[in-house]
């Protein structure tokens, strides 16, 4: 069966809702790609992964040690 490509997330989650069915995530190395199996169809959506939020997710932000304490 050839993949339905919506071209929003929210779309997707609604098949889902309709089909009773979870969203199917496989994440990419720039695109991610989210699809809902609802019998003998598919319904697709394909994401760009910003490069920013990765860092942000990837890196943990901490406090620098030894700052002031007054």
């Amino acid at each position: 069966a050839e993949a339905v490509w919506l071209g929003s997330f929210e779309s997707l989650a609604a098949m889902a809702e309709n089909a009773e069915a979870e969203i199917l995530h496989h994440r990419g190395s720039e695109l991610d790609r989210y699809f809902v199996f609802d019998g003998p169809r598919v319904y697709a959506y394909l994401a760009e992964r910003a490069a920013a939020v990765d860092d942000a997710q990837d890196t943990a932000t901490t406090a620098p040690a030894g700052g002031d304490h007054e």
